[in-house]
C-alpha cells in the first residue's frame, strides 16, 4: 500500500515530465479481458448480495479471446478475398485494353502492328522542321542527279 506522500510525489512528477514507459503499465488484450470478467463477476457478487457461480476467469478469458481472435481472423481473410477479386479484375480489364490497343494498331494492308507513330499531325514549329529538312534533301537528290547524269 502506498502512502500518500508517495502518490502526490508520482502525480506532481507526472505532470511535469514527459511520459515514460517506466510510468505507463500496458495491459495485453488478456490481462484486459481478465480484468473485465473479475470486475463483472464483482459487480454482480455485490448486486446479488451474495455469491454467484462463475466459470472460471482463465475459461472465460480464453473462450471470449479465441472466438474474438477468430472473427478478426475471418475479417482479415474476408477483406484480402475482396482485395484479390478487384485485383484479378483490375488485371483483366487491363489485359482486354491492351488487346483492344494492340488489335487498334494492326496494319491489315502490311500483316504487320505499326503502332501509332506518325499518325497525329506535327505541330507549326515541327512541320517546319521537318519541311526544311525534306527541301534539303530533294535539293541534294537534284545535284547529285545533275552532276551523275552530265558525265
Amino acid at each position: 500500500m502506498k502512502d500518500l506522500i508517495a502518490e502526490r510525489d508520482k502525480k506532481e512528477k507526472m505532470k511535469h515530465s514527459i511520459v515514460k514507459w517506466w510510468n505507463v503499465h500496458y495491459m495485453t488484450p488478456e490481462e484486459l479481458t481478465e480484468e473485465q470478467v473479475r470486475e463483472a463477476s464483482s459487480a454482480s457478487a455485490q448486486m446479488t448480495g451474495g455469491a454467484v457461480p462463475v466459470q472460471p476467469v482463465d475459461e472465460i478469458a480464453t473462450a471470449t479471446s479465441e472466438s474474438h481472435e477468430m472473427e478478426i481472423a475471418q475479417e482479415i481473410i474476408d477483406r484480402l478475398n475482396r482485395e484479390a477479386a478487384e485485383d484479378e479484375a483490375r488485371k483483366q480489364q487491363e489485359i482486354e485494353q491492351a488487346r483492344l490497343a494492340a488489335q487498334a494498331n494492326f496494319n491489315e494492308t502490311t500483316g504487320s502492328f505499326s503502332g501509332s507513330y506518325g499518325a497525329d499531325g506535327a505541330d507549326e514549329v515541327h512541320r517546319a522542321q521537318i519541311d526544311a529538312i525534306l527541301a534539303e534533301k530533294d535539293d541534294a537528290m537534284r545535284d547529285l542527279i545533275e552532276h551523275s547524269g552530265g558525265q
